[in-house]
C-alpha cells in the first residue's frame, strides 16, 4: 500500500508525464506542418500585431513546446512547469478571444490534424491543462515547495500557508530566519520542514503530517503548539520545543525535541 506521500509523488509524476506528452505532441504536430500553424497564428492574433511577429511566434512556439515537454520528462525542477503555465495562459487568452468573437478558424493546436474552428472544447481543454500545470507548480513539484535561501541574512514569515506533495514542504538554507504560523506541511516525500545548519525556523500552531520525515532539523527548528502526526519519522536531528506539541500516529518519534525553557511571568518562554 502506498503511503500518503507516496501517492502524492506518483500523482505528481503522472501529471508531469501527461503534460510532457501533450507539449511534445503539440510541438511535433506543428513542426511537421508549420504552414498550417502559421495561418492560424495570423488569423487568431489581432490585426495590430505585426506580421513579422506572428511569423516569429509560429516558429518559436513549437520549439518552446518541444523543449518544455522534454524538460518535464528529464528534470524534476519547477521551471518547465512555469514555462508551460506561461504558454497555456497565452493560449487560453487567445482561444477565449477567438471563441467569443465567433472566429471560424482552427487553432491548429495539434497541427493540421486539429482543423475544426475554435470552440468551447478547446477553451476547456486548455483550461484543464493549465489547472494541472499550476497545481503541480504549487503543490506537486519535484523540489522544495517553499525555499528560503537568501544569500544574506533572510527573514521570511509564513502565515496560513499549505505546502504539500513536494520533495520538501519548506527548506531553509544557512542564514535564513523563518517564522511559520497556522500552516500545513503534508505529503512531502523527503520532509515537511527542513532547516540547514545555521538556519532558524520557528513553527507555531501548524500541522506537519503524512510526510516521510516531519521535521528535519540541524539544531535549526523550534516548535510550539503543533500537530505532528502520521509521518514515517516525526523528527530527525536536534530540535527545540516550547511545549504543547502533539505527536500521534508517527512510525517513530525519532529524535525527541529538547525543552527550551520554562515560563516566567515577566518575559515568557525563552
Amino acid at each position: 500500500m502506498l503511503s500518503a506521500f507516496g501517492v502524492g509523488t506518483v500523482a505528481a509524476r503522472s501529471g508531469r508525464f501527461l503534460l510532457a506528452f501533450v507539449f511534445l505532441l503539440a510541438g511535433l504536430s506543428k513542426s511537421v506542418r508549420p504552414g498550417a500553424f502559421r495561418t492560424s497564428v495570423d488569423a487568431l492574433l489581432p490585426l495590430a500585431v505585426p506580421r513579422w511577429l506572428t511569423a516569429f511566434l509560429a516558429v518559436l512556439i513549437p520549439v518552446i513546446e518541444l523543449g518544455t515537454g522534454v524538460s518535464l520528462m528529464v528534470t524534476s525542477g519547477t521551471w518547465p512547469l512555469a514555462v508551460g503555465a506561461g504558454l497555456l495562459i497565452g493560449f487560453e487568452l487567445v482561444l477565449v478571444r477567438a471563441w467569443r468573437s465567433g472566429l471560424t478558424v482552427s487553432c491548429n493546436c495539434f497541427g493540421s490534424s486539429s482543423h475544426y474552428p475554435v470552440s468551447g472544447v478547446d477553451v476547456l481543454r486548455t483550461g484543464l491543462l493549465l489547472t494541472l500545470c499550476l497545481s503541480l507548480l504549487l503543490f506537486g513539484n519535484g523540489g522544495a515547495g517553499i525555499v528560503a535561501a537568501s544569500a544574506a541574512v533572510g527573514a521570511t514569515v509564513l502565515d496560513n500557508v499549505t505546502s504539500q506533495n513536494n520533495t520538501y514542504g519548506i527548506a531553509a538554507a544557512t542564514g535564513n530566519n523563518v517564522v511559520i504560523n497556522r500552516s500545513v506541511f503534508s505529503a512531502n516525500s523527503a520532509a515537511g520542514i527542513e532547516g540547514d545548519p545555521g538556519a532558524q525556523i520557528a513553527v507555531n500552531n501548524s500541522t506537519i503530517s503524512h510526510n516521510n520525515v516531519g521535521v528535519e532539523s540541524n539544531s535549526s527548528v523550534r516548535l510550539s503548539n503543533n500537530d505532528i502526526a502520521f509521518n514515517s519519522l516525526a523528527i530527525s536531528g536536534a530540535s527545540g520545543t516550547f511545549g504543547n506539541n502533539r505527536f500521534s500516529g508517527n512510525g517513530s518519534i525519532g529524535t525527541p525535541p529538547t525543552p527550551l525553557g520554562g515560563a516566567t511571568s515577566d518575559v515568557g518562554q525563552q
